[in-house]
């Protein structure tokens, strides 16, 4: 539930975040869609450098880029879309490609026929 477009937008921005730390180097990013139960996962994997922990509960912030030239926006706009609009949650995590992990989790509604 929640609108396509932005959802789209969402997305687009955490691949586009993904592919620009892996920029110039021999990198690779996945992602993967997965449905569990009630739900559907969402996994944006990249070999780029990652992000520290100390750093993970910051990088929704507005404002908070850890890229030079970043407007910090992406990924508050990616919280605010997932978590406020659609119900779910987004989090970041280790990568096993070596860089950053972002999970999204959505809740899975089911369309009735009337």
């Amino acid at each position: 539930m929640g609108h396509r477009p932005r959802f789209i937008l969402a997305i687009v921005n955490l691949l586009r975040n993904a592919t620009q730390v892996v920029d110039g180097k021999d990198g690779t990013v996945e992602l993967a869609v997965e449905s569990r139960g009630e739900t559907v996962m969402i996994r944006v994997d990249d070999a780029g450098p990652g992000v520290a922990p100390k750093d993970r509960s910051t990088i929704f912030e507005p404002g908070v880029s850890q890229r030079d030239g970043g407007s910090g926006h992406g990924l508050a706009l990616v919280r605010e879309v997932i978590a406020a609009e659609m119900g779910g949650t987004v989090s970041c995590e280790d990568s096993p490609l070596g860089g950053a992990r972002f999970v999204i989790i959505l809740p899975m509604r089911k369309w009735r026929q009337s």
